[in-house]
């Protein structure tokens, strides 16, 4: 039996059979079509019964190509699957098994899906396995990546590499500094153009190799998954399950490898809706009619609250990477920071001031630590700079 295990506004966690959830008739009439990332890490192939149920073999292949139609069926027409999917050995013998590959290829074939891209997520704190071929024998290295399948509806799903920029090396940022990046020709017969390397980029490209735990990506530096000893995202999950009463699951699936492919897949259009908000609002040339069509008390007041949201985290990720880029020369990086992160207080202002009466004290805070932290920020920069010069 399924059942909603919690809810918040920003949504729901069930608990119970996955497959029969997302072909239940409600379920379907509330999703289908609706659904622009569905993100899943299923049981592997395993040779050892897991708690949590596991195939294996040809039964696995025949499992996953179950889920292949019901999960295509809720996605939107430029919405994506990733699918992570673990590799599997032969059973008594140092041998790898091919079992994953064709489980994806069936997947695929069942839904008439697109491979879009391949990507390997590397976990150098995975434990030594298979033990009998690593540890005891010592004829094989540990296995510690797994494959992450992006697969779509049509060959163009709605994606956006800027949302996963990495951050350069230090030495490339000094290259750039310097003005020391070659252009021209290069032996590989790719091509280099003048512009190129320009201060507009602001990181490079993501690859499609994740190691997350090395804390590169520069949307933030968090917890890499859910089964570190001692993280703090380990204890909220470890209580939340014994608060409500909720087994734990041993094979939870690291938190940067969702973060990364939510960021690449879906947010762009969620900041662009912010931006289009304001338009609307302050700038198109109806712009009167449009608020007057919408001004419709708690319905109008939450967009406003969505709107300085994104805005406010945009200035978030903008000061987050300058303070991390000249966090060793700028004297008050750390108080810059959490007066950035104040601001998050105007939105959330808006939301108490309209939903509960209260006054708009937060909505003051808000503003003026956000105002302050980009004073101060310019400020710390103005200094560096004479500094410099000296």
């Amino acid at each position: 039996m399924t059942k909603i295990a919690f809810q918040k506004p920003s949504g729901e966690s069930y608990l119970g059979d996955s497959l029969e959830l997302i072909q239940d008739k409600a379920f379907l009439k509330k999703y289908k079509g609706k659904i622009n990332l569905i993100f899943t890490s299923p049981p592997f192939s395993l040779i050892s019964k897991k708690k949590y149920g596991n195939e294996y073999g040809n039964e696995y292949v025949l499992w996953l190509k179950k889920f292949a139609k019901p999960l295509t069926d809720l996605l939107t027409e430029d919405g994506s699957i990733v699918i992570e999917i673990g590799n599997a050995w032969e059973k008594g013998t140092p041998t790898f098994s091919t079992v994953p590959i064709e489980a994806l290829l069936e997947f695929k074939k069942e839904a008439n899906l697109h491979l879009c891209q391949e990507f390997i997520c590397h976990n150098p704190g995975r434990l030594p396995s298979p033990a009998a071929w690593v540890t005891v024998e010592r004829i094989r290295v540990k296995d510690s990546f797994t494959r992450i399948w992006w697969l779509s509806k049509n060959p163009n799903p709605k994606s956006d590499n800027r949302n996963i920029l990495v951050n350069y090396s230090a030495s490339m940022r000094n290259k750039i500094k310097k003005g020391m990046m070659h252009s021209g020709k290069r032996p590989s017969g790719h091509y280099i153009r003048d512009n190129f390397y320009n201060n507009k980029n602001v990181g490079s490209i993501s690859p499609n190799f994740l190691n997350l735990f090395e804390d590169e990506y520069m949307y933030e530096t968090a917890e890499n998954t859910l089964s570190i000893p001692n993280s703090s995202i380990q204890k909220v999950y470890n209580d939340f399950c014994v608060n409500n009463n909720l087994q734990r699951h041993p094979a939870r699936m690291q938190i940067g490898l969702s973060e990364f492919f939510i960021r690449f897949l879906t947010m762009g259009l969620f900041m662009m809706y912010g931006f289009l908000l304001i338009y609307l609002r302050d700038f198109a040339p109806n712009k009167l009619d449009w608020v007057n069509s919408y001004s419709l008390g708690k319905h109008f007041e939450s967009r406003l609250a969505h709107v300085h949201g994104n805005l406010f985290a945009v200035l978030n990720v903008i000061m987050g990477f300058l303070l991390i880029q000249f966090s060793n020369r700028l004297n008050q990086s750390d108080k810059i920071s959490w007066l950035a992160l104040g601001g998050l207080l105007m939105p959330l202002g808006i939301l108490s001031e309209v939903y509960f009466g209260l006054p708009p004290i937060l909505v003051l805070i808000g503003a003026i630590s956000m105002t302050a932290s980009v004073i101060w920020l310019g400020i710390e920069f103005f200094s560096l700079k004479n500094m410099e010069a000296k």
